[in-house]
C-alpha cells in the first residue's frame, strides 16, 4: 500500500492545504517532494533571549488577550506573528503549538568565561590552564555549565569546540538542502512577500499569487539554505542536483546482489553488484539478526520479469494509491484524479475537486471496466486511499470526502468515505462515516467471514464516532459486515496525529494492523515516543482485543507503509526511517545514508524481530509495498537517489523500484521503471506466490514508458499500472 509522509498534518491543515498543495502521490499517501510538516530539523541551542523579553513579544502579539503560557491555544496567525516578531530581533525561530525552536547559534565563549566554567568543576582544585589535564568526566562537566549559558559546545580534541554563525549558516545550509520547507516556514515567506493585509484576504491557494510574489517566496526560502521550486500545480517541490544530466537509455535494469563480478542481465543491460547496508555481498552471507541469532546460509532472492505495463488518465493529474488483488487474476486499482479528458473524459462535469476512481484489469493487464464518483466538495472532493477485494469479489474502496452529494448524511469538515463496488463496477452504495470534527480512511483488508476491517483516524467523539474519548486525535480500526455495517472499533487517543495505516489479515481472521504516530502521551505511552514519530505493529483477534504489539522504531521519523504475512507466520513490514542516531533501537547498527531509507523487517508470529534490512541513497526513499512471492518477498518504493543501494536508477528527478528480498533477508535483486520525469509506485498486490502488479503516477513520455498511450502532457501525472510474475 502506501506510505503517509503528510498524515502528521493536522486537519485544519488538511482543510486550508490540501487543495492548494495537493500532490499527485500519498497522504499518508503522498510523494515525498510534496508539501508536509517537516519536524526533522536539528534544534539548536537557544540563544541567551530572556523568558521576560518572549513574553513582552507574545503579549504585543496578543494585545488585550491574556497569556497564560500555551502555545497550543494561540491560532496560527498569532504564532506566525511571533515567529516574524523574532526574526525582527534577530532569532531565526519556528514557533508551533509546543513551544519555539531557535534556529541560531549563540558565539564563542571568552576566555574567563571558560576559566569560570572550569573552576566551578574543579571547585579547590587549582587549574594550569591546559586543556588536557582536565579529566573526560571534568570535560563533559565543563561543557554542560557552558550550554547552561546558551553556548552551543562540544569536548574537542583540543579544546572546547563552539559553533559560530558562519557555523549554524554553512549548517542550516546542509540541513535544508534535500528538505522541503515546514508550514511554519513557508507561510512566514509569504507573509513576507504579500504582507499583513494581502495575507488576511489570501484565498491559500498558492497560484493565486502573482508569479513576481512566488519567485519571490521561493527565493526567500532559498536564501534560508532550501533548495526548492514551485510547480504549475501550486506543489512545493525539492530540485535535486538539478545540474545533473542523467541518460534514460538504460531505464529497465536489474540490480542482483551476489559474489560475482558484473554479468549481463536478462534485460540486455549490465547488472551491478548491490548489498543491503552493512553487507558485504560474498557466495555465504552472514547476517546478524535482532534476534541474536545468525543466518550463516544465503538463499537467493527471486529474479522477476515484467510482463505489462501501461498508463491511465487524461491531461490534468491523475494516479494510482493503491491495487488489490482480484479472484480472477486480475487487479483492481484505486485512483484519484483531475482530468476530464481522456479515460476520465465521461466524468460528470458538475463534480468539483479531487475524483477517485476504480479500474479493472483482467490477468493480461487490459482493462475491464472503470468505475467513477465525484461530488460537491470545496477543499478535497472524494478521494481513494486504499481498496480491496472481499470473499464474493465485491470491492471496496476507502478515504475521504468533503462533499455533501454523496446520498449520505455528511457530518464534519472532512468525513471517512466507504465505498462498495459489484465485482463488474456497478456502484452499490456508499458510506459516509463522520462526527464534528474530521476523519479520514487509509487502510481496507477483507476478512475471512466476507467483511472487511478499516483503518484510519478521527479527531470526533460523536455521532459515528461516539464511543470515542473527547478532544483527542483518535486512530481508529472498524470492523464491518459486507454491508458496511459497524460490529465493532478500536481506537488507540494520543495528541498528536496518529493512525492505522496497513493492514494484514489471516485465514483465521487474526488482524495485523500497522499505527503511525506521532504522539507519545495518553495510550501511546505505553507504545510509542522513541523519535520523532513511530510505527507500531498490533495483532488483533477477531473480535478486535489485542493479542500483542511491536514498536518499529529509531531516533527520527519512522513510518511503516506496507505489511503483508510471512511464509511461516507472523509478517513482513516495509517502511523508512530517517535517522538513527541513538542506541537500543530497532535500527542498532544500520547506517542512513540520506534523507530517509527504507527498511524491510521480519517479524515472527509473536511480533519479534527476526531479520531486518536497510536500504539507501543520498535522498529520499519510501518503501509503499510489499508481497509474499515464492522463495521471498517482492518490496516496491521509489527513490529520488542515484547512488549506494540504488545506483541502478537515476532516470528523472525520482524513480520505481521493485526489489526481491530472499525468504531469510541475505540477498536481494532489484529493478527499476523509470523516465526523465519523476515516478512514484503508491501499491502493490499480489494474485499468487509466482504474479503480482504495482501501480503508481508518472511524468514521463519516454524511459520505461516510451511508446505508450495517454502519455503525460504538461508535466502533469498519468496512472501507470505494471505486472510481474517471478521466474
Amino acid at each position: 500500500m502506501k506510505v503517509k509522509i503528510q498524515k502528521a498534518i493536522c486537519v485544519a491543515l488538511t482543510l486550508s492545504l490540501l487543495a492548494v498543495f495537493a500532490s499527485c502521490g500519498n497522504s499518508s499517501k503522498e510523494p515525498a517532494d510534496s508539501l508536509s510538516v517537516n519536524e526533522s530539523y536539528t534544534q539548536a541551542t537557544e540563544p541567551r533571549m530572556e523568558e521576560s523579553e518572549i513574553d513582552e513579544i507574545i503579549r504585543e502579539v496578543l494585545g488585550e488577550t491574556k497569556w497564560e503560557g500555551d502555545y497550543a491555544s494561540l491560532t496560527e496567525e498569532q504564532r506566525l506573528l511571533i515567529q516574524l516578531a523574532l526574526r525582527k530581533k534577530g532569532y531565526e525561530a519556528v514557533v508551533t503549538e509546543n513551544g519555539i525552536t531557535f534556529f541560531n547559534y549563540t558565539p564563542t565563549a571568552d576566555e574567563e568565561e571558560i576559566s569560570e566554567a572550569v573552576s566551578k568543576v574543579l571547585g579547590e582544585k587549582e587549574w594550569d590552564g591546559n586543556y588536557n589535564s582536565l579529566s573526560d568526566e571534568e570535560k563533559e562537566d565543563v561543557k554542560e555549565l557552558l550550554e547552561e549559558k546558551g553556548y552551543d559546545v562540544e569536548v574537542g580534541e583540543s579544546e572546547f569546540d563552539f559553533k559560530n554563525e558562519a557555523d549554524r549558516k554553512e549548517e542550516t545550509t546542509s540541513l535544508h538542502y534535500n528538505n522541503l520547507p515546514t508550514k511554519e516556514q513557508i507561510y512566514a515567506a509569504i507573509y513576507d512577500v504579500i504582507g499583513a493585509d494581502a495575507w488576511r484576504n489570501w484565498d491559500e491557494n498558492i497560484m493565486s499569487l502573482s508569479k513576481e510574489n512566488r519567485d519571490k517566496i521561493v527565493k526567500e526560502l532559498n536564501d534560508y539554505g532550501f533548495h526548492i521550486a514551485i510547480n504549475e500545480k501550486g506543489e512545493f517541490y525539492v530540485i535535486h542536483n538539478p545540474t545533473k544530466k542523467t541518460s534514460v537509455a538504460n531505464a529497465d535494469t536489474k540490480v542482483t546482489q551476489n559474489s560475482t563480478t558484473a554479468s549481463s542481465s536478462t534485460t540486455g543491460t549490465t547488472a551491478t553488484t548491490a548489498s543491503p547496508q552493512g553487507t558485504t555481498p560474498t557466495a555465504t552471507q552472514t547476517t546478524q539478526n535482532n534476534t541474536g541469532t545468525t543466518a550463516t546460509k544465503e538463499l537467493s532472492a527471486p529474479e522477476l520479469a515484467r510482463t505489462a505495463l501501461s498508463t491511465f488518465g487524461g491531461n490534468a493529474g491523475d494516479l494510482f494509491v493503491d491495487v488489490a488483488a482480484t479472484k480472477d487474476g486480475g487487479y483492481v486499482a484505486a485512483a484519484r484524479y483531475q482530468s476530464v479528458t481522456g479515460d476520465f473524459a465521461d466524468s460528470d462535469k458538475t463534480w468539483r475537486q479531487m475524483k477517485s476512481a476504480v479500474v479493472k484489469y483482467d490477468k493480461n493487464g487490459e482493462v475491464e471496466w472503470k468505475s467513477l464518483l465525484g461530488g460537491n466538495g470545496t477543499a478535497i472532493g472524494v478521494w481513494f486511499d486504499a481498496v480491496t477485494v472481499l470473499n464474493d469479489g465485491s470491492v471496496i474502496a476507502v478515504g475521504q470526502t468533503d462533499s455533501k452529494n454523496l446520498g449520505e448524511k455528511f457530518s464534519g469538515v472532512i468525513d471517512g468515505l466507504v465505498v462498495k463496488f459489484s465485482k463488474n463496477g456497478d456502484r452499490e452504495w456508499v458510506k459516509v462515516c463522520g462526527g464534528t470534527k474530521g476523519e479520514m480512511f487509509y487502510s481496507v483488508a477483507a476478512t475471512p467471514d466476507g467483511g472487511f476491517v478499516v483503518g484510519g483516524k478521527s479527531e470526533s467523539s460523536d455521532n459515528y464516532f461516539s464511543e470515542l474519548r473527547e478532544g483527542t486525535i483518535s486512530s481508529v480500526l472498524i470492523k464491518m459486515n459486507a454491508d458496511g455495517e459497524k460490529e465493532w472499533i478500536n481506537s488507540l487517543d494520543g495528541s498528536k496525529h496518529s493512525s492505522f495505516d496497513e493492514i494484514a489479515v489471516t485465514d483465521e481472521g487474526y488482524i495485523y494492523a500497522v499505527c503511525n504516530t506521532r504522539a507519545s502521551d495518553l495510550d501511546y505511552a505505553e507504545y510509542a515516543g522513541f523519535g520523532g514519530g513511530d510505527a507500531i505493529v498490533f495483532k488483533f483477534s477477531p473480535e478486535g482485543g489485542t493479542v500483542t504489539h511491536k514498536a518499529i522504531y529509531g531516533s527520527g521519523l519512522d513510518e511503516i507503509g506496507a505489511i503483508t504475512l510471512g511464509q511461516n507466520g507472523g509478517v513482513v513490514v516495509a517502511g523508512h526511517y530517517f535517522e538513527n542516531s541513538h542506541t537500543g533501537t530497532v535500527f542498532d547498527g544500520k547506517h542512513n545514508y540520506g534523507e530517509s531509507d527504507i527498511f524491510v523487517i521480519k517479524l515472527d508470529a509473536k511480533l519479534q524481530v527476526e531479520w531486518i534490512n536497510t536500504y539507501g541513497g543520498v535522498g529520499v526513499e519510501q518503501a509503499n509495498g510489499i508481497v509474499r512471492v515464492k522463495d521471498g518477498y517482492a518490496v516496491a518504493g521509489f527513490s529520488t537517489s542515484k547512488n549506494n543501494d540504488f545506483s541502478f536508477l537515476g532516470g528523472g528527478s525520482s524513480d520505481v523500484f521493485v526489489m526481491t528480498v530472499s525468504e531469510n533477508g541475505t540477498s536481494c535483486e532489484k529493478y527499476s521503471v523509470k523516465g526523465p520525469g519523476s515516478e512514484q509506485c503508491m501499491g502493490m498486490a499480489a494474485v499468487s506466490d509466482g504474479k503480482f502488479a504495482i501501480a503508481g503516477s508518472t511524468q514521463s513520455a519516454t524511459g520505461s514508458f516510451a511508446g505508450l498511450s495517454p502519455a503525460p502532457a504538461n508535466d502533469k501525472y498519468v496512472a501507470f499500472f505494471a505486472m510481474y510474475k517471478v521466474n
